[in-house]
């Protein structure tokens, strides 16, 4: 490909840089070349030393690397457009290009910025998708100078830093949050002490499971109505303890025409067909398809939030319960069939509120990661378009 990729005469007539002092504009084939990795059959990997690229993310390692610097892997096939950077030495298979520099520019601007522009967008292919990297050439971005991209580059790896710690600080706390339920719900750890002994009982003694229904689609006056109506994908979609909305509401009568029951608030919301033993509260009253087992507790024996936590830990055991040869399914009878350890109600209560507690430390965490990448995408579309700039103009 020629150095000069494209005539710039007329983009400074459509892209204004009076904001951005000492940039210009470019193509992005007049910055770099994107080439293509070489093939590594998985069975020819030695599984130490350098990563090897996919168009997903590391795919294994290798002894030696293709390329010999850090660096920018692009995704050609499979996952067209994902944008990845290597710390280290490294391989690019052949279902991705790896970003050569045609110019003196800094790779860790340059990888920020192809983020930033969103190549999956740029599919080119109707069968397997693919990237042409003729159309990414053809994209206009700003250049700073060369001091300001390293600058930028450097404000990112602080950024990333701040949010790959808070990962790691989820990761942990998950980790003791595991260990911590299985010892209080099984017993191992007695909150208040000689409280009285575990009973082993069946999810059935606890109270009364219901499953859903789904009204006809042809009769109008089964939908619209003032009952909230759950489906799976939903609630494993979620990580909150209670569900308290739905996407669609049905209507008394579709209720009853549906064989469903309505749950009260406090239920206990389980998954049972497909995508098995996941779980949440009932927030408030509502009905679900008939992809669920609902529990409603016995409220003189049974905490709601206990039952939670509890919900949590039978996902395994229903699976395995599960039979069906379409989608896996978990019957009415065999989910009432699960046994489970029960303490008396009081230490039911008291090991809800330090989950909960531990729980919410958790959550908490969760939205300061939520906040640190929001707070990242506003900071990159501010960065390159050069509305807040790293060096003095």
């Amino acid at each position: 490909m020629a150095d000069n990729f494209l005539p710039m005469e007329t983009l400074g007539e459509v892209l204004s840089l009076d904001e951005t002092s000492e940039w210009r504009v470019e193509y992005i084939g007049n910055l770099v070349s994107l080439e293509y990795g070489s093939a590594l059959a998985a069975k020819t990997r030695t599984g130490r030393g350098f990563p090897v690229y996919g168009s997903n993310g590391v795919v294994g390692y290798h002894e030696a690397a293709l390329i010999t610097r850090p660096g920018v892997i692009v995704g050609r096939k499979g996952s067209v457009g994902a944008v990845q950077w290597s710390d280290e030495d490294y391989w690019p298979i052949d279902t991705t290009y790896w970003v050569n520099p045609k110019v003196d520019l800094d790779l860790r601007w340059i990888f920020e910025c192809l983020k930033l522009i969103g190549l999956e967008s740029l599919d080119s292919s109707t069968g397997v998708p693919g990237l042409n990297r003729n159309d990414v050439y053809k994209i206009s971005v700003h250049v700073p100078p060369l001091k300001e991209q390293r600058q930028i580059g450097k404000v990112f790896d602080e950024v990333d830093k701040v949010i790959r710690s808070t990962e790691d600080i989820i990761v942990k706390y998950r980790g003791i949050f595991a260990g911590l339920a299985s010892d209080l719900l099984d017993g191992r750890f007695k909150l208040l002490g000689d409280t009285g002994d575990y009973q082993e009982c069946r999810i059935g003694d606890l109270g009364s499971v219901v499953g859903g229904g789904t009204p006809s689609r042809d009769r109008e006056e089964y939908w619209n109505g003032s009952v909230p109506w759950l489906t799976p994908g939903e609630l494993t979609g979620i990580n909150d303890k209670f569900v308290s909305r739905s996407k669609e509401c049905i209507s008394e009568l579709g209720l009853t025409a549906s064989n469903a029951r309505l749950v009260p608030a406090g239920s206990l919301l389980v998954t049972s067909r497909a995508s098995i033993g996941f779980c949440a509260l009932a927030g408030i009253d509502l009905a679900t398809n008939q992809g669920f087992q609902n529990l409603i507790p016995n409220v003189d024996s049974v905490d709601s939030s206990f039952l939670y936590y509890l919900g949590k830990t039978l996902r395994r055991e229903m699976i395995r319960r599960a039979s069906g040869t379409t989608f896996l399914e978990m019957p009415k009878r065999e989910f009432e069939r699960i046994k489970v350890q029960m303490p008396p109600l009081k230490e039911q209560r008291r090991i809800a509120r330090v989950l909960d507690d531990f729980d919410e430390t958790i959550q908490a965490s969760r939205r300061q990661l939520e906040k640190l990448r929001w707070l990242r995408s506003g900071l990159a579309a501010d960065l390159f378009s050069g509305k807040v700039r790293t060096v003095k103009v």
